[in-house]
């Protein structure tokens, strides 16, 4: 299975830190790991999937949590 890189962006993890360099290393629909930058730079293998992500943020997918819910008694 090929993996996509995200190199050289900004981690945003959700877990009150602030964002940290890293690069990104997702297999199938796992994320695979995070290394730190400098120094957890990550070699790309022959079919993998290179994404610059320079002056952009990595974060995980969010969800949409307020919604407006419209019930059959809120008429």
């Amino acid at each position: 299975m090929n993996r996509i890189l995200f190199v050289n962006g900004q981690v945003f993890d959700g877990a009150g830190t602030p964002p940290a360099p890293a690069d990104v290393v997702v297999r199938g629909d796992r994320i695979e790991s995070v290394r730190p930058r400098p120094g957890g730079d990550m070699a790309a293998e022959p079919g993998d999937q290179v994404v610059d992500c320079a002056g952009a943020t990595v974060m995980p997918g969010l969800v949409e949590s307020h919604a407006h819910l419209t019930f059959p008694s809120a008429a």
